[in-house]
Protein backbone atom coordinates (compact mmCIF):
# COMPACT_ATOMS: atom_id res chain seq x y z
CA UNK A 1 0.00 0.00 0.00
CA UNK A 2 1.62 3.03 -1.05
CA UNK A 3 1.01 6.47 1.49
CA UNK A 4 -1.84 7.99 -1.22
CA UNK A 5 -3.51 4.77 -0.55
CA UNK A 6 -3.18 4.87 3.67
CA UNK A 7 -4.31 8.59 3.76
CA UNK A 8 -7.33 7.85 1.15
CA UNK A 9 -8.67 5.78 4.26
CA UNK A 10 -8.37 8.74 6.78
CA UNK A 11 -11.87 10.16 8.47
CA UNK A 12 -10.92 13.49 9.68
CA UNK A 13 -12.89 14.78 12.39
CA UNK A 14 -12.58 18.01 14.33
CA UNK A 15 -10.18 16.32 16.56
CA UNK A 16 -8.99 12.58 15.23
CA UNK A 17 -8.08 11.30 11.82
CA UNK A 18 -9.98 7.84 12.40
CA UNK A 19 -8.44 5.08 9.85
CA UNK A 20 -11.12 3.39 8.28
CA UNK A 21 -9.39 0.26 6.90
CA UNK A 22 -8.59 -2.69 8.48
CA UNK A 23 -7.94 -2.62 12.03
CA UNK A 24 -6.91 -5.49 14.57
CA UNK A 25 -7.49 -5.00 18.45
CA UNK A 26 -8.98 -1.84 17.23
CA UNK A 27 -5.34 -0.15 15.55
CA UNK A 28 -5.35 0.74 11.94
CA UNK A 29 -3.45 -1.59 10.16
CA UNK A 30 -1.82 -1.31 6.27
CA UNK A 31 0.47 -3.46 4.70
CA UNK A 32 4.20 -1.47 3.71
CA UNK A 33 6.70 -3.22 2.15
CA UNK A 34 5.26 -6.51 2.09
CA UNK A 35 4.69 -6.12 6.31
CA UNK A 36 2.03 -5.60 8.60
CA UNK A 37 2.24 -2.17 10.18
CA UNK A 38 -0.37 -0.46 12.26
CA UNK A 39 -1.22 2.77 10.76
CA UNK A 40 -0.58 5.20 13.43
CA UNK A 41 3.12 4.38 13.29
CA UNK A 42 2.80 5.01 9.72
CA UNK A 43 1.42 8.77 9.95
CA UNK A 44 4.16 8.57 13.22
CA UNK A 45 7.36 8.10 10.83
CA UNK A 46 6.11 10.20 7.86
CA UNK A 47 5.71 13.18 10.46
CA UNK A 48 8.64 12.99 12.27
CA UNK A 49 11.26 10.30 10.76
CA UNK A 50 12.06 6.65 11.89
CA UNK A 51 10.89 5.56 15.65
CA UNK A 52 13.91 4.44 18.12
CA UNK A 53 14.15 0.68 18.44
CA UNK A 54 12.22 0.07 21.82
CA UNK A 55 9.83 2.81 21.65
CA UNK A 56 6.02 2.52 21.27
CA UNK A 57 3.74 5.41 19.50
CA UNK A 58 1.51 6.33 21.63
CA UNK A 59 -2.11 8.29 21.95
CA UNK A 60 -2.70 11.43 23.39
CA UNK A 61 -6.52 10.81 22.53
CA UNK A 62 -6.76 6.70 23.28
CA UNK A 63 -8.54 6.84 20.01
CA UNK A 64 -6.51 3.70 18.69
CA UNK A 65 -7.93 4.35 15.10
CA UNK A 66 -6.78 8.16 14.92
CA UNK A 67 -3.19 8.50 12.99
CA UNK A 68 -3.25 12.25 13.33
CA UNK A 69 0.32 12.95 14.11
CA UNK A 70 -0.08 15.59 16.66
CA UNK A 71 -1.94 13.41 18.80
CA UNK A 72 0.55 11.16 19.21
CA UNK A 73 3.90 10.91 20.97
CA UNK A 74 6.52 8.37 21.46
CA UNK A 75 7.20 6.61 24.97
CA UNK A 76 8.69 3.59 26.52
CA UNK A 77 6.60 0.58 27.22
CA UNK A 78 6.89 1.66 30.87
CA UNK A 79 5.18 5.28 29.79
CA UNK A 80 2.74 3.36 28.22
CA UNK A 81 1.74 1.57 30.99
CA UNK A 82 1.52 4.40 33.04
CA UNK A 83 -0.42 6.55 30.40
CA UNK A 84 -2.60 3.37 30.94
CA UNK A 85 -3.24 3.27 34.80
CA UNK A 86 -3.42 6.90 34.74
CA UNK A 87 -6.10 7.25 32.42
CA UNK A 88 -7.75 4.31 33.92
CA UNK A 89 -8.12 1.96 31.09
CA UNK A 90 -6.42 -1.29 32.76
CA UNK A 91 -9.07 -4.18 32.68
CA UNK A 92 -9.80 -4.60 36.38
CA UNK A 93 -12.55 -6.12 38.58
CA UNK A 94 -15.17 -8.00 36.50
CA UNK A 95 -14.08 -6.88 33.13
CA UNK A 96 -10.79 -8.57 33.47
CA UNK A 97 -10.68 -11.33 31.05
CA UNK A 98 -10.13 -14.35 33.98
CA UNK A 99 -12.56 -12.91 36.26
CA UNK A 100 -14.32 -15.41 38.40
CA UNK A 101 -15.84 -12.90 40.41
CA UNK A 102 -18.43 -10.30 40.62
CA UNK A 103 -18.00 -6.84 41.99
CA UNK A 104 -21.08 -7.74 43.93
CA UNK A 105 -19.53 -10.95 45.02
CA UNK A 106 -16.57 -9.17 45.88
CA UNK A 107 -18.46 -6.75 48.00
CA UNK A 108 -20.12 -9.16 49.75
CA UNK A 109 -17.12 -11.39 50.55
CA UNK A 110 -15.75 -7.95 52.47
CA UNK A 111 -18.85 -8.09 54.66
CA UNK A 112 -19.38 -11.46 55.27
CA UNK A 113 -15.87 -11.24 56.54
CA UNK A 114 -16.08 -8.52 58.60
CA UNK A 115 -18.83 -10.12 60.36
CA UNK A 116 -17.22 -13.00 61.18
CA UNK A 117 -17.99 -15.24 58.05
CA UNK A 118 -15.09 -18.09 58.12
CA UNK A 119 -13.13 -18.05 54.98
CA UNK A 120 -14.02 -21.92 54.40
CA UNK A 121 -17.35 -21.04 53.80
CA UNK A 122 -16.48 -17.96 51.08
CA UNK A 123 -14.43 -20.53 49.22
CA UNK A 124 -16.95 -22.63 48.86
CA UNK A 125 -19.90 -20.50 48.53
CA UNK A 126 -17.81 -18.59 45.64
CA UNK A 127 -15.63 -21.57 44.67
CA UNK A 128 -12.38 -19.68 44.92
CA UNK A 129 -9.04 -20.46 46.65
CA UNK A 130 -8.34 -19.55 49.91
CA UNK A 131 -5.50 -17.44 48.44
CA UNK A 132 -8.43 -14.83 46.33
CA UNK A 133 -10.37 -14.88 49.70
CA UNK A 134 -7.78 -13.69 51.71
CA UNK A 135 -5.66 -11.27 49.03
CA UNK A 136 -9.85 -9.53 48.77
CA UNK A 137 -10.16 -9.47 52.95
CA UNK A 138 -6.59 -7.49 53.29
CA UNK A 139 -7.26 -5.52 49.94
CA UNK A 140 -4.31 -7.33 47.93
CA UNK A 141 -7.25 -7.85 45.05
CA UNK A 142 -10.04 -5.87 43.97
CA UNK A 143 -8.41 -2.65 45.47
CA UNK A 144 -10.55 -0.18 43.85
CA UNK A 145 -13.48 -1.39 45.56
CA UNK A 146 -13.77 0.19 49.16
Amino acid sequence: MGLDSLWKRVQKTEACWNFTGCLVDGYGTVSKNGNMQKAHRISWEEENGPIPYGLYVLHKCDNRRCINPSHLFLGTPQDNMKDRDEKNRQARGEKHGRARLTEEDVMYIKRAASSGTSSVSLEQKFQVSRYTIRNIIVGKRWKHLC
